[in-house]
């Protein structure tokens, strides 16, 4: 799930950041062709994760896109581990005893503890992602506006986003 999200949250700023900065490159048109297919040929997305991970992290102007980069594509595999099934995720979910597999996740509430605590954050990057969409597709006051509710939960909510400041 964590990994879907991410995607999404990319693929949201990948296409609003090219439309807000005038800056639509022939890859844009790839994946957006691709996004809107119908066909069930085109399985295999025509821009690799990692370039539109690069795009946005440049259009950011990040003083280190590079470590940037590192850190999604750092994030892409650990979750890739639980999509296709690797050892030891697939063996964290055996519980017992009896042994067996706990098909609804992790039982162990330990084990799980990590993942409920990134809960927030991922409400706070859809609430980004929303905010950098607006800025694109709503009038100016309206994005602001957006913008400024957005502005609203952060501070609301800054002792469960940030824990650690």
């Amino acid at each position: 799930m964590f990994r879907v999200l991410d995607e999404l949250s990319e693929d949201i700023s990948y296409i609003s950041l090219a439309m807000a900065n005038d800056n639509w490159t022939e890859n844009h048109t790839r994946y957006s062709d691709y996004f809107w297919s119908e066909d069930d040929e085109d399985r295999q997305p025509p821009v690799p994760r990692k370039k539109i991970r690069a795009y946005i992290n440049r259009v950011f102007d990040l003083s280190d896109p590079s470590s940037a980069d590192s850190v999604g594509r750092v994030l892409h595999k650990t979750y890739s581990d639980y999509i296709h099934a690797r050892s030891a995720p697939t063996m964290g979910m055996v519980c017992g005893p009896p042994a067996q597999f706990e098909l609804d996740g992790i039982a162990d509430i330990n084990a799980r503890r990590p993942y409920v605590e990134q809960i927030p954050s991922y409400f706070y990057r859809a609430a980004m992602s929303t905010v950098v969409a607006a800025k694109v597709v709503l009038p100016e006051n309206l994005s602001a506006a957006c913008y400024e509710e957005f502005c609203k939960f952060e501070r609301d909510n800054a002792d469960l986003l940030f824990p650690d400041r």
